[in-house]
């Protein structure tokens, strides 16, 4: 039988809702694991779990 959250015992954290990104051209590099790829912008990196590192497209 499952135990059902109540106000002693904690929540079971929500899984998060999926970005909306605009298809804004404003290229960033992100890193993720140590590989770096080019996004059309900000809010699509992090949607897909990279950090921005720089603005514009990746160097070689």
């Amino acid at each position: 039988m499952e135990t059902m959250p109540g106000p002693d015992r904690p929540h079971r954290p929500r899984p998060e809702k999926p970005a909306m990104c605009t298809r804004e051209y404003a290229p960033v590099c992100g890193v993720k694991r140590g590989k770096r790829q080019t996004f059309g912008n900000a809010c699509m990196a992090r949607a897909k779990g990279y950090n921005v590192v720089d603005q514009g497209p990746c160097g070689q």
